[in-house]
This record gives C-alpha cells, structure tokens and sequence, in this order.
C-alpha cells in the first residue's frame, strides 16, 4: 500500500492488502491510517520517521487490526516514493500471525529440551545458568565462563525484571553474533521459576528476507523514478490499477475507474496508437514487449478535456495472464513538478548535511548550573514560534542552541536550514536567502529557491546577522512583519511559515548606534534573547567536556587515553579561553595526537596566560608581531578591511595589513 502517515491517509492499495485486511479499496482508502494500527501508533511513526531519513526501512514486527477486529502481526518494508509531488510511503506488508502462533506453540510445548536440535539455555532469576541442552554446550562452550556477559544472553537481565514484575510470561528478540543471527523465544515458568531461553538460527533466512527486501526497494525505486500516471489493463482493456497520479491526471478517483473500459481516456491518436502496440506483441509472439508513445500523443480528462501527454506502454503475459501497463506524465504539469522536484532535492541535501551533524538536545555537554540555566530557556521557548535571538562569543555553541530549540519544537519533523550571513558574498546573499527567477540578473539560468522558501513550515538559522548588509536588513524585516518573501526578478509575494532564529557575537546596541545595524529589526528579532555563557564563565563543564572529546577524538585518532591527571585539568581551569569550547576541543585534539600511553599529556600547546606566547624562551620581535595580528585577526573573525577590521584595531591601512600577513606566512586554516 502506499500511505501518507503525516496526513494519517492511506493513498492506494492493492488487492491483497485489501483481502489481508479483510476491507474492499473503497473502505480502506477512506479509512485512516491510525485505525490499521491503534494501539502502535508510536511505533509506527518513529518506523516512518527512519524511512523518511534512509529512504528506506524495515521493521520486523507491527500489529495491524483487520476491519472484522482480528489482530495480524506483520513484517513491514517501506522506501520514499515521490507521486505528484508529494512525498510517499510505499509499504509492503507481509502477514506473519500463523508463524508467531506457531513457534511460540513449540516454545511452550517443548518439554525435553535435551532432545531440542536447537541450543537451550536456563537460568534462573539470579541469572545463574541452571541448564544448557547439548547443542548449546556445543555451540558456546564458554557460556558457563562469562554467563550473563556471553553476548548470546545480552540483554537478558531486563527481560528477567520484567518477568518478575509479571509484566509478561513470554518474551521473542533476535541476537546477531555476526556470521550467525538467532531468533529468541525466552518464557518464564511461574512454577519452577525459571527462564528458559530457545535460539532458532534464522541466518539463512533473515539473509534470503534482506534479499526479498533489497528486491523489493529496488522495484519500489523503478516506481519512484517513473512518470507519474501508472495503469494496468487487462486484455479486454478494463483497468485494473489506477493510482493516486492517475486520478489526478485523468480527473477521475480510482473507484469509478477501475473495471471500466480505459477506452473514455483514449483520443483518436491513443487509441489507435495503443491497438496496434498491443496487435505488434500478439504477431511477434512475444511475452513481453514495451515502446515509447511518439510526441503528439493526446489523452482525455474524465470531462472530456484533452491533454498532451508523454508516455511508455508495456504489454507483458504471464501465467496465461496478457495486461498492458501504461505510465504517462501530464506535460502541462512538467514545469510544476520540476520545481516541486528540484525543491526537495534541495531539501533532502540540507537534511543530509544535518543528519552528519551532532545536534541532538542531549547532546549538550554541561555540568554545572550557569549553561542548564541556558537550557531552561531554551525549553521554555521550543514550544513556541517565538524569533529568537542567541547572542555570545565564538566558539560558545550558539549554533548548538539554535539546533536545540528547532529540534525540541513542534516543527522538528521539518528541516533547519541555515545561513552564514558572513560567509556568503554580498552580491549573491539576497538570492541565496529569497531565490530568483530566470534571467533575473546576468548568469541566472534558471529559477532558484532560496533558503528562507526551503525552510517554509520549518525554521531558519540566521547566523552572524549583525554582518547582515544594510539594504537586506530591511528585506528581512518584512519577512518578520509580514510572513512573505519576494524572489528576485518577481514582485509576486509569496507566503511562507518560518520561525526564525538568529545569532551573533557582536554588540548589535553598539551598531545601533553606530548605523550599521536597523532599530527596528533589532527589537524584531530580540523576542527571546539568550546569552551562551563564554568557557571562562562556566569552568565546571571544563572536565565533561575534556572526557566528551576524549571519548569522540579516542575513535577518530585510534588512541585509547583513559585518565586525565589532576594536574592537566587545573591547568586548563586556569586557562581564560579566548576561543572558547571549539579551542578546547582543539587543544585536546593536539593533546591526544601527543600521548603516547593511556594517559593524558597536555603538552605545551596551552599558552599559560592569556597573552603569552611560549614560556620556554624569549619570544622574537618577528614572532610577536606575527602572533599579535593572528590574535586580532581571530577577534575580527578574520575580517581585514572595514569599520570592524583587523587593520582599523591595528591602526594600519587594510593594505599594509594583507601584505605584512603575506611576509609573516599568515593564512586563515580551512
């Protein structure tokens, strides 16, 4: 079947599921989704949310209630499938209730577990192995050795818990130890108080389903990459499959379409067109057999309205079966659904790059009171779609903030999109943010959708805004005002629905004052201000954060540091961190290259003043200049020229500047 679990409707089955389901299509099309699964809703949301970010997904069991109240249990495969426009599921559904009936019977009436083929292993509540049949024996002998620790029995001191609180009496879980999967039945006897536990090796059978599964995704992807409209005739021509594009195409639902004559949606050309295919595949005596409709072709809407159509026909026979399946496109819809098309491409690109990115909640590393003060805020705001305003030095993770509020707010399910206001050209910012139309300037080529329309229904991450350019300021605060953008080369406005969120380390007060930054904007994105607390000021965080690296860098350098001596953290206590936490996860970054044991050597990497530029020897004149002008140059953020330049605080022409950076081998790292 193919659902849209965000609209909790069921788009298009097949017959099976309708049978399985015990519904006619009519019924199930009008049913919603939530009444197949009432009681697995969660479940089945956190599945579908899993398909949306692989594009694919399978979940080994669901519970689906037929119309009659019969409960099934199923095995469900899913992928993304784009119909129309609109972002699908399709699910395949497979009905494993017998076989569950089946091995939980063994289960229980297995008796002599001595005579079981399969490895049966007992224990009792304590955990202790009371019994292991042969072919456990056989197939781990160190079971007895480690016990609860064998990765066979992973896991099992939950299910002991819940089997004493009788929360349940019967227990299935599968165990992949690698080049062999087993299938779990574990049951509790009240009388004898012991669990005993069957292992069922399923791995051929779990390859041969990822097999079926892998097939299955990629005869789904054919689907999704295929023109829009699908139907299926059968020899008599009446139509056996007409999906949710074929409705929209034609003007007709699939109920008053399906066991009728398609002849109603042929022109002349199509008719005569699709006759002599199907007599061309008849003569040549072949069972299968497509071809490509020539340009010109026509169909008709169900109100007699004609189209032009682009289509391919495919006529193939099969168990004394002969049917034609007909995949078309309304050219008259290309153009919209190139944008719709090109829209989440961009969308996914953006998600893609989030999913690489650590930006969960509790993925904030803090200890001590002054940043879960931050957090309280953050919480309090999420549930709003208040503009917010982050407002701290670099390296304070305002971005982490930013990532927090959409992902803990009602429209997480959509995408952050964010924008470097400081990394993007002035000339090309204005498109990146509200798009373009073709030829709305020289190298527009074609029409672009900016960042602020990707992000509609979502929210947008407005980074460094006080290096927002003046004349987009004012753009912008329409945006906040209005709730709509134009794009350029287009005075049409456009509606959207974004919540924004905005972050800086400049004093934008102070550039209130000096003119660089609107009033009135200002008091628009101040709604919720919240200040991320520099390093210096929040200096209990300093050892979480020192381990959370560690832990993250241990993988990623191959080292294995373990301890962190006393005498290494009061010096980092000591130190009052100009970069903040992105120079703390730097310096032990180099301090794990350094190590040679398990434990963490500091080096001397860390400047032991703010000032400082090495305690060994007496610093060059050379060396200090070059190390002065790297300072002011991290201050400004890299920014050589202008009001807030490097060279300004330098007192120096931005000229002078560039060419002392170029004798002195100064270069930003990428």
């Amino acid at each position: 079947m193919i659902i849209n679990p965000e609209q909790d409707k069921i788009i298009d089955v097949n017959l099976k599921a309708c049978n399985m389901l015990k519904y006619s299509r009519e019924e199930l099309l009008s049913t919603p989704l939530s009444a197949i699964h009432p009681k697995e809703m969660p479940k089945l949301l956190a599945f579908t949310q899993l398909v949306y970010e692989r594009e694919s997904g399978w979940t080994d069991e669901l519970t689906c209630l037929t119309k009659t109240g019969e409960s099934l249990s199923a095995e469900i495969s899913a992928s993304v499938i784009d119909i129309a426009g609109r972002t699908c599921i399709i699910v395949l559904v497979h009905d494993i209730t017998e076989r569950r009936r089946i091995e939980q019977a063994l289960v229980q009436l297995a008796s002599f577990p001595e005579l079981n083929p399969n490895p049966v292993i007992e224990t009792d509540f304590a955990g202790k192995l009371t019994y292991c049949n042969p072919e456990a024996q056989e197939r781990f002998p160190d079971l007895h050795a480690v016990k609860l620790k064998h990765p066979i029995l992973k896991g099992l001191r939950s299910i002991i818990g819940a089997f004493q609180k009788g929360e349940q009496e019967f227990f299935t879980r599968e165990i992949d130890l690698g080049k062999t999967i087993y299938e779990q039945k574990i049951c509790y006897s009240s009388e004898s108080n012991l669990i005993r536990i069957f292992n069922y090796d399923v791995t051929e059978r779990r390859h041969m389903e990822k097999a079926l599964r892998e097939s299955e995704m990629r005869l789904a992807r054919i689907l999704d990459s295929a023109m829009d409209a699908i139907i299926t005739i059968d020899k008599e021509q009446r139509i056996t499959l007409f999906n949710s594009a074929a409705e929209t195409v034609f003007g007709c639902p699939a109920s008053e379409a399906i066991g009728q004559s398609f002849d109603r949606f042929l022109s002349d050309g199509f008719r005569s067109f699709l006759t002599g295919h199907v007599q061309a595949c008849e003569m040549s005596g072949e069972t299968e057999c497509y071809t490509w409709a020539p340009k010109g072709l026509t169909a008709l809407r169900a109100n007699g309205e004609e189209i032009p159509i682009e289509a391919t026909i495919s006529h193939i026979e099969g168990a004394g079966e002969k049917f034609c399946t007909i995949i078309l496109r309304d050219i008259n819809e290309r153009k919209h659904a190139k944008e719709q098309i090109r829209k989440l491409q961009l969308e996914n690109i953006y998600l893609q790059q989030e999913i690489k990115l650590t930006h969960n909640f509790e993925e904030i590393i803090c200890d001590g009171d002054v940043f879960k003060k931050v957090l309280g805020k953050v919480e309090q705001v999420a549930s709003t779609d208040a503009t917010v305003l982050i407002l701290g030095e670099t390296g304070t993770g305002k971005e982490l903030l930013a990532r927090a509020v959409h992902n803990i707010s009602a429209r997480r399910d959509r995408p952050l999109v964010k924008v470097n206001c400081v990394a993007l050209p002035a000339n090309l910012i204005e498109s990146d943010l509200f798009g373009h139309e073709r030829g709305a300037f020289t190298g527009a080529i074609s029409r672009k959708i900016g960042r602020f329309e990707l992000a509609d229904g979502g929210t947008i991450f407005l980074d460094e805004i006080g290096d927002l350019p003046m004349e987009l300021q004012t753009k912008l605060l329409r945006v906040l005002q209005e709730g709509e953008i134009e794009r350029l080369g287009n005075p049409q406005p456009i509606k959207i629905d974004v919540r924004v969120i905005a972050a800086t380390n400049r004093d934008l007060e102070k550039a209130i004052e000096n003119g660089t930054f609107r009033e009135d904007l200002y008091y628009r994105l101040n709604v919720f201000p919240i200040t991320c607390p520099p390093l210096r000021d929040r200096k209990e965080d300093i050892p979480v954060l020192v381990k959370h690296f560690i832990k993250k860098l241990n993988a990623k350098t191959g080292k294995k540091i373990e301890t962190v001596p006393q005498k290494v953290l009061d010096t980092l206590a000591a130190y009052h961190w100009p970069g903040n936490v992105r120079e703390l996860e730097n310096i032990i970054e180099r301090a794990l290259i350094i190590s040679q044991g398990k434990q963490l050597e500091l080096g001397d990497w860390l400047p032991r003043t703010g000032a400082s530029f090495g305690a060994s020897r007496v610093a060059t004149l050379k060396e200090l200049e070059r190390q002065h002008i790297l300072e002011v140059l991290e201050l400004t953020e890299w920014r050589v020229s202008g009001e807030k330049g490097a060279a300004k605080i330098l007192g120096m022409p931005p000229t002078t500047l560039e060419s002392r950076m170029i004798k002195l081998a100064i270069k930003r790292k990428s």
